[in-house]
């Protein structure tokens, strides 16, 4: 499994590109070896912070689905879920008043809490086999 971050920033929070990259790294470091279910291949996050007077033109979609396809043993193809995407607003107003070494936690702190999405019915229905409550115990037993 990997986790891809994708950033949305104002100009005045550059630096939290350049530490949602070592966040990103840290976090596929953790679970390169691990194995949370078949089904979940990919996890990409949206990461907007804008100063709130642009936060009208960014919206959090609701999250999105990528598919592969699978032949059984019957010859019938077989859609099934390899990845989801979505998106979070983080504070702008907290992050800017942070230091660049603060920003790395808080980064962490964001990214745990966004992953109660993966928990909500919708998604579980669509992940299918994906350990969500493993993969949250060992990212949370090495990173905080």
């Amino acid at each position: 499994m990997e986790i891809f971050f994708g950033v949305q920033i104002s100009d005045k929070a550059d630096y939290i590109s350049k530490a949602s990259i070592q966040v990103q790294d840290l976090v596929n470091s953790v679970i390169e070896n691990s194995s949370y279910g078949s089904s979940l291949k990919k996890l990409h996050i949206g990461l907007i912070c804008v100063a709130p007077e642009y936060r009208q033109f960014h919206t959090v979609r609701k999250p999105r689905y990528s598919y592969e396809t699978m032949t059984d043993e019957k010859g019938k193809l077989n859609k099934r879920v390899s990845g989801i995407e979505y998106e979070i607003f983080l504070d702008y107003d907290s992050y800017i008043e942070l230091d660049r070494d603060s920003v790395k936690a808080k980064l962490i702190a964001d990214f745990f809490s966004s992953l109660d999405i993966l928990e909500s019915d919708a998604v579980k229905k669509k992940i299918g086999n994906f350990d969500v409550d493993k993969f949250k115990v060992d990212l949370s037993a090495k990173l905080k």
